[in-house]
């Protein structure tokens, strides 16, 4: 038996991966959103990709923390199967990634990006760019939503 039993269903073993990826990205997240300092970084972190000096953002650490803690809890639903685990499942997809991101877009219409460098990459905030957590978040929970309804048969189970 491994760490992880892989489900034989499709979208269950698609859901577990989904989870997986999560959790270990929300582990990770402070590294590279104090690495990489543009499209993540709400506040001026410095210098793009120098690292160190970095200037640390108390609000942001106390995102990146709970984002980090839920990692945690994510991984061991997917560790003890991602079927018993669907409010969980839900409170991800819900609010971790659709309300904190309808969040920032609501941030973005009213927080002056002009005088700070690192939120701007040719006159548009990097945070909307491709490569920016505002259309990273919604990716992920457009996937986590239409695993949840194939696994669950319910987009909020």
């Amino acid at each position: 038996m491994g760490i992880i039993d892989i489900p034989k269903d499709k979208y269950e073993k698609y859901l577990t991966f989904a989870t997986l990826f999560d959790g270990v990205g929300y582990l990770g997240f402070t590294v590279f959103v104090y690495g990489l300092k543009i499209g993540y970084v709400w506040h001026d972190a410095g210098p793009i990709l120098e690292f160190p000096p970095t200037k640390m953002n108390g609000y942001l650490n106390m995102i990146l923390v709970t984002y980090a803690i839920c990692g945690i809890f994510l991984l061991r639903a997917a560790k003890d199967g991602v079927k018993k685990h669907p409010l969980l499942l839900s409170m991800n997809a819900w609010a971790l990634q659709f309300a904190h991101n309808i969040a920032m877009c609501a941030n973005m219409l009213v927080m002056p990006f002009e005088g700070n460098p690192s939120y701007v990459l040719y006159g548009v905030p990097a945070n909307f760019w491709p490569f920016g957590d505002v259309p990273f978040l919604f990716l992920l929970w457009a996937i986590n939503i239409y695993l949840m309804k194939k696994v669950f048969g319910s987009y909020c189970p």
